[in-house]
C-alpha cells in the first residue's frame, strides 16, 4: 500500500503550504524528516509535515532520498 508525505519546501511559494510525494518502497520517513524532492525542473530540501494512507494528487511524484536518518523536528516544533 503506498503512503504519501506532505511537504513543506525551501522554496518562496507562500506560508502554510504543503506538497504530496508518495514515499517510495524502502525509505522510512517520517514528521520532522528532511528529504529531497522534485520541484519543477529543480530538486529541493523539505521537511515532511506528515505521512498520510491516501493522496488527492494524481500522480504523485517521489520523494527522491532521506537526507538525514533521523527526523529533526519534532511534532511540537511543527505544530508551532
Amino acid at each position: 500500500m503506498d503512503k504519501y508525505a506532505e511537504v513543506a519546501v525551501d522554496a518562496p511559494i507562500g506560508d502554510s503550504r504543503t506538497f504530496t510525494y508518495s514515499i517510495p518502497f524502502g525509505i522510512c520517513v517520517y514528521p520532522g524528516s528532511i528529504v529531497e524532492v522534485p520541484f519543477g525542473p529543480r530538486v529541493l530540501i523539505g521537511i515532511v509535515i506528515s505521512v498520510v494512507d491516501s493522496s488527492y494528487v494524481d500522480n504523485a511524484r517521489r520523494i527522491i532520498r532521506l537526507v538525514y536518518p533521523k527526523p529533526i523536528l519534532s511534532i511540537e516544533n511543527i505544530r508551532l
